[in-house]
């Protein structure tokens, strides 16, 4: 009687404890960098709201979870990094601009106006 009880106590740990195991290491955690399969699919999580593509700002081809506010960010930066040139010539001509005034009124200063 004994070992009927011993073995089904021991056959029931055994049973209860694959359960228990096999679901939290089957799971994959989404967060950023994490490979994914199919392109421009999404999914949430409690840290957040993830699609799956390349990342931007690498060379990478491979498909990785990203960040919808990663995503924003790094299409802000990539729009910054574009304008640059034209915001260089802006700031070049008002810098420029500035630098007359200045000499202007130093003359205007000197000529006791």
């Amino acid at each position: 009687m004994f070992r009927r009880v011993a073995a089904a106590s021991l056959a029931l740990i055994v049973a209860v404890g694959v359960l228990v195991a096999a679901p939290a290491s089957g799971a994959v955690k989404i967060s950023n960098g994490v490979k994914c399969t199919k392109p421009g699919k999404t999914t949430k999580t409690s840290l957040g709201k993830y699609k799956c593509g390349k990342n931007l700002l690498t060379r990478s081809t491979k498909l990785v979870w990203l960040s919808t506010d990663c995503i924003k960010i790094t299409t802000t930066y990539r729009k910054a990094i574009r304008a640059l040139p034209t915001i260089k010539v802006a700031t070049d001509s008002a810098v420029a601009g500035f630098a007359k005034d200045v000499v202007a009124a130093q003359s205007n200063i000197s000529a006791g106006l």
